[in-house]
């Protein structure tokens, strides 16, 4: 039995030791949830200095999705933390479990040990019963047959009285090995509930071992994470602060505004506009570093004061013109400090366009050719010819030059020769004498006329000395234009 006590113990010892060598396997799944939280922070640590670093350049867009990734990972690991602390309040309920079944459980070993010294002293009690019962039966039959062997008389009767008594204590003596042996059997019967009592005892303090060290890996864990998670929240805190600041600078933003005036009147191809520029900005807070940039047309430069009063001339082209307008976009940007103690920057840009109406340049007006109406000559009459000076003859004055159409003069040579068709055939032997053109008119036309008719001599119709002196005019004509 002390054998089998030893043996329990063994195994007690040998359960306990493996529990606190597979302990360590469970800590590292449990470990994976501590590498889990490590990267989800190291994401949220990445975007909250994304959102700073957006807020700083002036995407507030990206300011909110970081933010909102940072808020992401804060709420994972609340809800990992929250499963920690979980489990080490399961690892606690356990370990007081165990504690309790091993303090119902503690005088299982001592019971069994003095329950077992008790059968072993019942077997030796017994033992000695048999022993002494197994005498005292070879005593009886060694003095039976020494009796029936002996003669009466004294020996006989001495015999006969020892074979009494020996006989009176084997019964006392069977009596008694019987009376240790019902003992010796109620003492075993009892030793198996025992025993179990003792290996329910080492589970239990096997159970405790094992519930121990799980609160041990859950009390670790929780200390792991809840760092993890207070500096996650702590940035998603600082977002809360970011949205604020983003908050506060869109306001900034649709406070500011661009103005512009320009003199009134219509807009002209060639012209140069002066634009004055104005940027508003009332009870906000000022702009660190602001420049203004003329966007649009390109090549524009603005000049600004301190105020950010600026001028800019914008020159007017053809193209704009034709297209109708022209658009000045010009853009201020700078820092503007926000919170209360201002210590948080942020770039900002205002944009303003304006549409310059340009109107239309006139077609040119189309120049209508002048022709000159012809006139009916009239018969000139020769004057006399001046009497002699003896001053010298002053140069006749040129005509002035006048602009000449081919297709008027064509159509007044062909009127003239309808009117020379018409007229009453003249007496012969009259001589036609050339006379000077009138104004417009070209000397060499009515020279040429007054040859054909001082040629036919009378002898022609007039009708083919008008058709001729046309076309003569015509060709004369032609030449001088191809000259």
């Amino acid at each position: 039995m002390l054998v089998r006590a030893r043996l329990l113990a063994a195994a007690a010892v040998i359960v306990t030791t493996c529990s606190l060598l597979i302990a360590p396997a469970f800590a590292a799944e449990e470990a994976s949830r501590l590498e889990r939280a490590g990267v989800i922070a190291e994401h949220a640590a990445v975007a909250a200095a994304a959102a700073d670093a957006a807020f700083e350049a002036g995407d507030l867009d990206e300011v909110r999705a970081q933010a909102a990734a940072v808020d992401e990972a804060d709420a994972t690991l609340e809800e990992l933390l929250a499963q920690s602390e979980a489990d080490l309040a399961d690892a606690e309920a356990a370990a007081d479990a165990a504690a309790t079944s091993v303090l119902a459980t503690q005088g299982a070993a001592e019971a069994y040990d003095a329950q077992f010294e008790a059968l072993q002293e019942l077997a030796d009690a017994r033992a000695e019963a048999q022993h002494a019962a197994t005498s005292l039966r070879a005593e009886v039959v060694l003095l039976e047959a020494e009796l029936a062997l002996a003669a009466p008389g004294p020996l006989r009767d001495e015999k006969q009285e020892r074979l009494d008594a020996a006989r009176t204590e084997l019964d006392e003596a069977e009596a008694q090995a019987v009376l240790t042996l019902q003992a010796w059997l109620a003492a075993s019967d009892g030793l198996p509930a025992l025993e179990e009592r003792v290996a329910e005892h080492e589970r239990a303090l096997v159970a405790e071992a094992a519930a121990r060290a799980a609160l041990a890996d859950a009390a670790a864990e929780v200390d792991a994470l809840t760092p993890i998670h207070d500096a996650t929240h702590a940035a998603a805190t600082a977002m809360e602060q970011r949205r604020l600041d983003v908050a506060e600078v869109r306001a900034l933003l649709a406070a500011i505004s661009w103005t512009a005036t320009w003199p009134d009147g219509e807009i002209h191809a060639g012209a140069t506009v002066p634009v004055t520029l104005t940027l508003a900005r009332p009870e906000l807070p000022a702009v660190d570093d602001p420049a203004v940039t003329v966007l649009a047309p390109e090549g524009l430069v603005a000049g600004c004061d301190p105020t950010l009063a600026c001028a800019v001339d914008v020159p007017v082209s053809e193209d704009d013109a034709v297209a109708g307008s022209i658009d000045l976009v010009v853009e201020v940007t700078g820092t503007v400090r926000v919170g209360g103690d201002a210590t948080r920057a942020t770039r900002v840009s205002v944009a303003g366009t304006f549409t310059l109406a340009v109107a239309p340049t006139p077609d040119p007006a189309p120049v209508e050719p002048e022709v000159e109406e012809p006139e009916a000559e009239e018969p000139e009459v020769a004057e006399p010819a001046p009497a002699p000076s003896d001053e010298p003859a002053k140069e006749s004055e040129e005509p002035r030059p006048v602009a000449f159409d081919q297709e008027a003069e064509v159509e007044r040579i062909a009127g003239l020769a309808e009117q020379a068709a018409t007229v009453a055939p003249v007496e012969e032997h009259v001589t036609a004498v050339p006379v000077a053109a009138e104004a417009g008119q070209p000397a060499a036309e009515t020279s040429a006329v007054g040859a054909v008719e001082a040629g036919r001599g009378g002898t022609g119709p007039v009708e083919i000395g008008a058709i001729l002196a046309a076309a003569l005019g015509v060709m004369f004509l032609v030449r001088r234009h191809e000259a």
